[in-house]
């Protein structure tokens, strides 16, 4: 990711432009693949969970991830192979856990109840 933001910096600056234009096309290309694969991992794996200090992204089973801000989670349950997460608004989802490694099971929860 930081060599792509370096190449499109140096495109911006037009520091390839008095050299052969094509290093400048080629440079381009090479930073957005770069921004694509990096942001398109999420679409790779049918299970796939991203954090940070401010919220979750979980995506399992399925096609597409719930956000969660970890401020506005009350509580979460693991129960009979389904992690129910609920809010404080009143929203409740349900995720299936079947065939998730147990590994991986205890490091989700790990971290939402070291953040929540």
């Amino acid at each position: 990711m930081i060599l792509a933001g370096i190449l499109i910096f140096l495109n911006f600056l037009e520091i390839f432009n008095n050299s052969d234009p094509r290093i400048e096309k080629y440079s381009n290309a090479i930073a957005y693949f770069i921004l694509m694969v990096i942001f398109s991992k999420m679409f790779w794996f049918k299970n796939y969970v991203q954090w940070n200090r401010k919220g979750i992204m979980i995506k399992l089973n399925n096609s597409w991830g719930k956000n969660y801000k970890f401020e506005e989670i009350s509580n979460f349950n693991l129960q009979n192979n389904e992690l129910i997460i609920s809010k404080f608004n009143g929203q409740i989802n349900a995720f299936n856990l079947q065939n998730i490694e147990p590994e991986s099971i205890n490091k989700l929860i790990n971290i939402l109840k070291a953040n929540t």
